[in-house]
């Protein structure tokens, strides 16, 4: 009996973490061009994945919050709760100071 006792338990505390989980999929899109942002990373602490050459990505984990960045963009940080179906990435240029290029060869 006590077995069968531990193994009811066993599965209705595994049940409440999955029911714990947050799980949401959607576009991304460039803020001014209106077009799918491929490789935009979506994170937060272990949990992430990437999104497609459409922009789409699913996302499932038992925090509260999602990261979305990509070099070029802001990066973005909202709630599961604060989550739309579709939302834009505002770009940011990462701007060089200064670039050398040095010719370290001679063909001759």
């Amino acid at each position: 009996m006590s077995n069968r006792n531990f193994v009811l338990s066993f599965f209705s505390f595994a049940s409440c973490l999955c029911a714990a989980q947050n799980s949401f999929e959607g576009p991304r899109y460039d803020l001014e061009e209106k077009e799918p942002i491929e490789f935009v990373a979506v994170y937060k602490s272990k949990d992430h994945t990437m999104s497609n050459a459409n922009g789409r990505y699913e996302f499932t984990s038992s925090l509260d919050t999602v990261s979305f960045y990509r070099l070029g963009y802001k990066k973005i940080t909202k709630s599961f709760a604060a989550l739309t179906d579709t939302f834009y990435l505002e770009k940011a240029p990462y701007e060089l100071e200064e670039v050398i290029v040095v010719n370290a060869k001679t063909l001759w």
